[in-house]
């Protein structure tokens, strides 16, 4: 096996941030199992590097991924960001909360513009208040989603999740121009010791119908091939329930009529595809029958191949992995890559579905700046705000010189 092949887990440089970061949204403090969990899903682990394995005391063996992740621990114990809490928890000190340098709020920054966006330094909520009216035409964006653990640390449980995106949402709506969309990437949430899940997402859908007066165009699904089977505890271990391996895109119109047209995404028909349908039009013309067996007479245009083939709501996308020519020009540079991207796949899809050339596309929770990358590759304007100046600046190599990261 080549070293390009050889599974490999993420370097000590490129846990340090995201191991505050799960612990940030873990409320301030977890297990180690929660921050292992919550690492390996965010790098997008495949199995044979999880089951990677180090000699350990008394000629046993041990996770090498968990070792290496205690080791970034213990480092940031050193430095202060964690400290030593009771035993099994591993908690964030107020110095390594501001090691993600969040923006105040209140603040924005514009941090880096090119010809056809601009990346700003703030809130989701600050930057609605700067984007100017009925200028966009797409909202696209993956939110944080709420959290099971109480409300110690300042995190959301879903019913403050719920208030806090309806109020977001409210202030999106005007931005909206006429025919545009409003896509929102959720996430699956379980209930605390139960196998069934919190409807929040149905919640969140119905706040936005009937409280903003958003219309719900459709539900697409982001899928993920290469995911491990989750919830672990009820998929992996009590075999209650299968792989979660979709997240829905809940796509929203502000006044009821998208712009969108689905012969911007059409795909080519598979040579077997047209095959059979020649087949089937020359069985039912050789047989003298139009007629199918409910009754319904059958057109010619039925046969016809047309532009293309129209696709389904399920994408196929696996988000970037640890050598990703992106996160390998953030360790080139020392920075500390955002830990949870969206495949390309999606973002694509929707951008070319509800958008033309020119368009402008905000994403108010940019992260790695994945969706304005894709946004400009496609000529269409961006914007797009986060409130961690670390993920901003990692994100910024999605646009050097040339590059299409």
């Amino acid at each position: 096996m080549s070293d390009r092949s050889r599974p490999t887990l993420p370097k000590h440089s490129q846990l340090a941030l995201p191991l505050l970061e799960a612990l940030a949204e873990e409320g301030g403090a977890a297990s180690p199992a929660a921050v292992y969990g919550r690492l390996s899903d965010r790098f997008s682990l495949p199995k044979d590097v999880l089951d990677l394995t180090i000699p350990a005391g008394g000629g046993s063996r041990e996770s090498r991924f968990h070792h290496r992740v205690r080791w970034v621990r213990q480092d940031a114990l050193r430095k202060g960001y964690l400290r030593a809490a009771k035993r099994g928890l591993w908690e964030l000190t107020p110095l390594g909360s501001g090691k993600l340098r969040n923006v105040r709020p209140g603040l924005v920054v514009t941090v880096f513009e090119t010809d056809a966006g601009a990346a700003l330094w703030a809130q989701a909520e600050d930057a609605a208040a700067v984007i100017e009216p009925g200028s966009v035409d797409l909202i696209y964006t993956s939110p944080p989603y709420p959290l099971l653990k109480p409300k110690a640390y300042g995190n959301l449980d879903s019913a403050a999740w719920l208030a806090w995106m309806t109020e977001l949402a409210r202030l999106w709506k005007p931005l909206l121009g006429a025919g545009s969309s409003l896509v929102v990437n959720l996430g699956a949430v379980g209930e605390r010791n139960r196998p069934t899940q919190d409807p929040y997402i149905e919640r969140f859908t119905l706040r936005l119908i009937d409280e903003l007066g958003f219309s719900l165009v459709d539900r697409l699904y982001m899928r993920n091939p290469q995911k491990l089977p989750t919830p672990r505890l009820w998929a992996a271990i009590r075999r209650v329930r299968l792989k979660g391996d979709v997240e829905p895109l809940l796509w929203f119109s502000p006044d009821g009529a998208p712009k969108s047209d689905n012969r911007r995404v059409l795909k080519p028909y598979a040579d077997a595809t047209l095959s059979n349908r020649d087949r089937a039009r020359d069985a039912a013309w050789a047989e003298g029958s139009r007629r199918r067996t409910s009754g319904a007479v059958v057109s010619e245009r039925i046969y016809e191949a047309g532009e293309g083939a129209i696709p389904g709501v399920v994408i196929d996308g696996a988000p970037e992995g640890p050598n990703s020519a992106w996160r390998r020009a953030c360790r080139t540079a020392g920075l500390e890559a955002h830990p949870a991207i969206s495949p390309r796949a999606p973002i694509e899809t929707l951008i070319k579905l509800t958008t033309e050339p020119g368009d402008l596309v905000y994403d108010p929770f940019a992260g790695s700046l994945i969706t304005a990358r894709v946004a400009e590759d496609l000529d269409r304007r961006w914007l797009a705000s986060e409130r961690s100046l670390a993920y901003l600046e990692a994100g910024r190599l999605r646009f050097g010189d040339g590059a299409a990261l």
